[in-house]
């Protein structure tokens, strides 16, 4: 939406987002091409990197096993690094996630950017609420919000969980940052079928633009 609305250009939406996978992009030259208006399913940063062919389904697989080690080290950061993907390829990939659209031909210099020491950690776990409020075992852990979110996103996909939370821990202090319940989004869901039944559209869309 920045991009399409003139706010924010393709390339600087690119270089910020890969800051927050740990690496810094020098963009040698900026030419762009039109970006698309075309709706995209919502793919994480891994997916769309082995989709593209840049990296493999076991390379992907070693790097998330690596992180788990150590998950003060950034997904982007590990990838670059490592030399599992070059910083014009993480670029591609990035526009590719967000939905604009970079020229084929631009060169992009990566520098991998660690994070400062002392950051916070988000963990993921699956929760359960009832009868009382229970945490299960860590699927995940990033000192990036953004790559937490990633993986409960496609977590939330894949498996259905009844409840998901993201928690940030920065040393002894624990606060939850994100939720999922399958009970609330299905309660949404019908909140949202009902508006339809009685408007005959869905107001909560009302004026978001279509492709």
């Amino acid at each position: 939406m920045l991009v399409r609305r003139g706010y924010l250009d393709a390339a600087s939406l690119v270089r910020v987002l890969a800051e927050q996978h740990g690496v810094g992009l020098d963009l040698r030259s900026a030419p762009q091409t039109p970006t698309s208006n075309e709706r995209r399913q919502w793919r994480p940063l891994g997916r769309v990197l082995v989709e593209k062919g840049y990296l493999s389904s076991e390379e992907l697989a070693q790097v998330l096993a690596d992180q788990q080690e150590r998950p003060e080290r950034l997904l982007g950061e590990i990838l670059v690094s490592e030399a599992y993907v070059s910083g014009h390829e993480l670029a591609q990939a990035l526009a590719e996630q967000h939905g604009v659209e970079l020229d084929a031909g631009e060169e992009f210099e990566a520098v991998v950017e660690p994070a400062p020491s002392g950051q916070p950690v988000y963990r993921v776990y699956e929760v359960a609420y009832e009868p009382v409020y229970r945490p299960g075992e860590i699927l995940y852990q990033s000192a990036s919000f953004l790559e937490a979110a990633e993986f409960g996103g496609e977590y939330v996909q894949r498996e259905q969980p009844s409840a998901l939370e993201i928690d940030k821990v920065d040393g002894p202090v624990r606060e939850p940052v994100w939720t999922f319940s399958e009970a609330r989004a299905s309660a949404k869901a019908a909140s949202r079928e009902q508006l339809v039944r009685t408007f005959g559209f869905d107001p909560v869309s009302w004026g978001t633009r279509r492709s």
